[in-house]
């Protein structure tokens, strides 16, 4: 028969804390959660960032192609007197509000171009790497064309914000590694 006399160890979960109610660290709460050098490998954290990154890539590609409140189904008011309002198969977010639509093309882009910036360096080195450059080289042309086929005629600087979003992610790479080796 097991001794009744034992005490058992209380064992608390992982990430909660001992302070009280109220206060909380953030950092030990989600402590499992974080990147951990000792308890990961590298290999499981490039897979992690692949699929990361390859959800984004493909997140921001279908917003892309098909924005916001979906594109026009019919041309607007065809009228002698009276422009026509929209084209089919333009943005109704664009027609509704250039501005922000603008601010959308730019993140969207961004955050497509950081995602595949990402998967190109988490490949390099591995067999068909040259393949999956060239598919990302060809899924992000394809991008663009798809936005620029959905974007209104009247936004003419489209296609300035669209290629300065694609190289944003590229050019904050290189600042970073310019300021590593000047000044560090």
């Amino acid at each position: 028969m097991a001794d009744n006399n034992v005490e058992m160890a209380a064992v608390q979960p992982t990430g909660v804390s001992n302070q009280p109610t109220g206060v909380s660290n953030p950092r030990s709460r989600y402590a499992d959660l974080m990147y951990d050098p000792e308890r990961d490998t590298a290999k499981e954290v490039r897979n992690a960032m692949l699929v990361v990154a390859a959800l984004i890539s493909a997140a921001t590609f279908a917003a892309g192609i098909n924005p916001p409140g979906g594109v026009w189904q019919d041309d607007g008011i065809k009228n002698s007197t009276v422009p026509i309002k929209y084209h089919s198969g333009k943005s109704v977010f664009a027609t509704n509000s250039l501005a922000a639509y603008k601010v959308f093309i730019f993140a969207n882009a961004a955050a497509f171009s950081s995602a595949n910036l990402v998967i190109g360096y988490l490949v390099f080195g591995f067999p068909y790497y040259l393949e999956i450059w060239g598919a990302m080289l060809c899924m992000s042309l394809t991008y663009g064309i798809s936005v620029g086929a959905v974007t209104p005629p009247e936004d003419t600087s489209y296609t300035k914000y669209q290629w300065f979003a694609f190289a944003f992610p590229y050019m904050l790479r290189a600042i970073a590694y310019l300021w590593k080796k000047c000044c560090a």
